[in-house]
């Protein structure tokens, strides 16, 4: 008997969800401005930065479509993890004026989220029974399989290869017509007819930018992918992007480590990473990735110019705590854990810290304190809340938002740069 799986009529179908699009076609029609880069159809352009956080990803997508529903399209896109990967969806399913949410969420609907734990049996059981919070079981399995998962972890520095999420994401990419990634570029390169600003002429200098996140260990660099690919590959236009993916998805122990080998060498190679990331010794034979979120789970500082008044918002929607609770460090479970999300956090913290501005550009989703952000065997009513709650979080928003108003913002911010440019 096949299995019964949602469907994307079971998301949109939920009252919830019904209510979210009479208030996202609402909010269409009434000719609201986010933004003043449009095309002919009156779709206005945000640029998008999503965070990392495992299978809360899906709230994500909730948000993209509740957006798509109200008329907003994501120009430049940036993200990590969990962020990183409807990052790629985003980019890869036509151009930049289709709407890509519902075909995302098809995807999701046809992928059993449990096969990405593709670890041995014995370790797919372990987190299983932990997953399920079936804790004596766990215990008494681990006891028992002690041996492997100290074998797995030693040899390979993780419980799952990866691969069948890898498998998955250059699957869809290849049903999308890419396979390399020039064939991304060349997509995400064809602009809508008509794309325009609103009173200015000329916008010739606006290109939709692509960043994927992760964690390069071997020489201790935050990589933006695809534009740090040359650092690692020979022939960078022709690497596939699930790659890029697969190493911001990384999460330690979890996942295995994702290494690319056969890195450039050279003088030229030398040069190249001199001044990309100012290494000074010769590159790495072999480099290894964790996930990106170890030093950039949030990467809102992407896209950010401080000596113009931006013509397009970029958005930014979290799916973390809002910096509100106290870490408990009483216990050494809770000690290890603070240090762990203190390191996670305190890169895009103090981007934040230094930009208050970006306060009214953040949409935060409620969604780290009902659900476990490493359930993969996640239930189906917690995938349709969390579509739920990142709808809704949209629309809350988009209704919240003050475009004008955060361009005079920020028109007092460069006028202030400039003075004190002019004073040093």
């Amino acid at each position: 008997m096949q299995d019964k799986r949602l469907k994307k009529e079971d998301f949109l179908s939920r009252p919830v969800i019904m209510e979210v699009q009479k208030r996202a076609e609402k909010f269409r029609l009434s000719g609201t401005r986010v933004s003043d880069i449009i095309d002919e159809t009156n779709n206005q352009y945000v640029d998008l930065v999503q965070e990392g956080g495992g299978v809360l990803g899906i709230a994500l997508v909730g948000y993209a479509w509740a957006m798509e529903e109200a008329g907003i399209r994501f120009f430049s896109l940036a993200g990590t993890s969990a962020g990183a990967i409807n990052t790629i969806l985003l980019a890869s399913k036509g151009d930049i004026s289709q709407p890509k949410a519902l075909d995302i969420l098809e995807d999701l609907c046809d992928q059993n989220l449990f096969q990405f734990v593709d670890g041995k049996k014995q370790i797919r059981s372990i987190l299983k029974s932990a997953l399920d919070n079936k804790i004596v079981w766990s215990i008494v399995q681990s006891v028992f399989d002690i041996f492997r998962l100290t074998k797995s972890l030693h040899e390979k520095h993780g419980l799952n290869p990866g691969k069948t999420f890898q498998e998955w994401i250059e699957n869809i990419l290849e049903k999308n017509g890419i396979r390399t990634t020039a064939e991304l570029f060349g997509l995400r390169n064809r602009l809508p007819e008509g794309l325009r600003h609103r009173t200015e002429n000329d916008i010739n200098d606006l290109s939709p930018k692509l960043v994927i996140v992760a964690t390069e260990i071997t020489t201790q660099t935050k990589v933006q992918f695809p534009d740090m690919a040359d650092l690692y590959y020979k022939n960078p236009e022709q690497v596939n992007p699930s790659e890029y993916v697969r190493a911001s998805m990384s999460i330690p122990v979890f996942f295995e480590p994702f290494e690319i080998s056969g890195i450039p060498d050279g003088a030229d190679a030398v040069n190249l990473w001199r001044s990309k990331v100012k290494f000074d010794g010769n590159p790495p034979a072999s480099a290894v990735f964790v996930d990106g979120g170890m030093i950039s789970n949030f990467p809102i500082n992407v896209f950010h110019n401080p000596f113009r008044v931006p013509r397009l918002p970029t958005f930014g929607v979290r799916l973390s705590a809002f910096r509100e609770k106290l870490n408990n460090t009483d216990k050494l479970t809770g000690y290890f854990s603070a240090m762990l999300n203190t390191m996670r956090h305190i890169y895009d913290f103090d981007f934040l810290l230094q930009n208050p501005d970006y306060s009214q550009l953040i949409c935060r989703l409620d969604t780290d304190k009902d659900f476990n952000w490493l359930d993969f065997n996640i239930s189906d009513e917690n995938k349709l809340l969390l579509f739920e709650r990142g709808a809704s979080g949209a629309m809350d928003f988009l209704e919240n938002f003050k475009w004008e108003g955060y361009k005079d913002l920020r028109l007092q911010l460069l006028t202030k740069t400039e003075k004190e440019a002019g004073l040093q």
